[in-house]
């Protein structure tokens, strides 16, 4: 499982022990310097930051190479998770129940998170309110919500069971988002067409997917970016050290 952070510090070759925030100012000239000969790599399942460097430069000491190249500061976000921790990710930020309001008895109904609805015999609590899609996530239901019940602000539609399985947006096969008002969410919470349904299990994989794609300095170069690193670094000391005797 891959951390939420990077290391403080990193170990060059020759022993040379450097913060991470000195390397991270120097990624401009590291992406700059090697943007003619930088190839694309595409993640695979199970690579990381660290073995990734150590396939690539038989060192897992050059993974600053990886940060740098592709602006990664925090590894859980900026790096696609694994099959597990996406489906962890998924569980923890998509819980709950998902219900549509076919109709709502005004066009400024608001729900407050932590409050409670009921039809009369069921109760359930609000985790949010997605107004542009009708959209009421509940939790803790106790009892038994239906289609076209009515908790008194409205009537619900439809009740998607699992809130991940819920529209996120709807959007064409060729990526161009669509209106919800222009008869898509009515259609949905219908039931009649939901072909361009996205759901939030396939916004998150979307997302996650586009985090495959990343820039390499191909495997014979690494000794080679570790030297201009070390001249950037020394050249940034020196005019320092010059700055406080100044």
């Amino acid at each position: 499982m891959l951390t939420s952070y990077i290391p403080f510090t990193i170990t060059l070759s020759g022993g040379q022990i450097i913060p991470m925030r000195d390397i991270f100012a120097f990624r401009n000239t590291l992406s700059s310097v090697y943007l003619k000969t930088a190839l694309r790599y595409t993640i695979k399942s199970g690579d990381t930051p660290t073995s990734l460097a150590y396939f690539l430069y038989s060192s897992d000491r050059y993974e600053w190479i990886i940060y740098c190249m592709n602006s990664i500061v925090n590894p859980y976000y900026d790096w696609p998770l694994a099959e597990d921790d996406f489906y962890e990710m998924i569980a923890s930020k998509y819980f709950g129940k998902s219900c549509f309001f076919l109709e709502l008895n005004s066009v400024t109904t608001n729900f407050t998170k932590g409050a409670t609805i009921t039809n009369g015999t069921a109760t359930a609590v609000v985790t949010g309110w997605d107004r542009t899609l009708s959209k009421l996530t509940v939790e803790d239901v106790v009892g038994v919500f239906g289609v076209e019940d009515d908790i008194g602000t409205g009537i619900i539609g439809r009740i998607v069971e699992r809130s991940e399985d819920a529209v996120h947006h709807f959007e064409t096969s060729a990526g161009v988002q669509l209106d919800p008002y222009i008869g898509y969410i009515h259609a949905y919470i219908s039931g009649v067409n939901e072909v361009y349904a996205y759901t939030n299990k396939q916004f998150e994989e979307k997302i996650n997917d586009s985090k495959r794609q990343i820039y390499i300095i191909p495997p014979g170069y690494a000794r080679e970016a570790e030297n201009l690193l070390i001249r950037n670094i020394n050249k940034l000391a020196t005019y320092d050290a010059e700055n406080i005797l100044l």
